[in-house]
């Protein structure tokens, strides 16, 4: 991102709606790379279902939101498939 890093356009972000949240990846083993306390992050390489879980807690502490792939899969006519 030319002008600012990861870390600085998600406390950025944060600082303009912090409801959606924010989840990092990164490759970087270096601690300076992370963000500030609170913001989950995920180091490469991760497994599908670490990405899963992560996005799970993070949405789960919003309230009266419903995970869209869990919609999808208790909806009757979605079969219980991913959209």
């Amino acid at each position: 991102m030319p002008g600012m890093t990861g870390t600085e356009l998600a406390g950025r972000a944060l600082a303009l709606d912090p409801a959606p949240g924010v989840l990092m990846m990164t490759g970087y083993a270096d601690a300076a790379a992370l963000p500030s306390e609170g913001v989950p992050v995920l180091r490469k390489p991760f497994a599908l279902d670490e990405l899963r879980a992560a996005v799970e807690r993070l949405l789960s502490k919003r309230p009266g939101r419903v995970l869209p792939f869990r919609r999808v899969a208790e909806a009757e006519d979605g079969g219980g498939q991913l959209a």
